[in-house]
């Protein structure tokens, strides 16, 4: 769904009054699917490690290091 979304974004702002309803429908059947076809090929050769749950997972991992760091380092001051 997630697809589908940005794909009808990118429509809505590059044919914006540009084109009509019926041709608007396969515009936008086309983009849905090359971009289908664009994240099944990444997905094939990066795997689950492009996903954007691995990404917040990883950055969410990293955040909580470096407050762990600035929390470490703030008691290693005080003593």
């Amino acid at each position: 769904s997630l697809t589908i979304y940005l794909a009808h974004n990118a429509l809505y702002f590059l044919f914006y009054r540009q084109i009509s309803w019926p041709l608007i429908w396969i515009y936008i059947t086309a983009t849905i699917i090359i971009v289908g076809i664009v994240f099944r090929f990444i997905y094939k050769r990066w795997s689950y490690k492009v996903s954007i749950k691995m990404q917040l997972g990883r950055l969410a991992s990293g955040i909580a290091v470096k407050i762990e760091e600035m929390k470490t380092n703030k008691t290693n001051n005080l003593n």
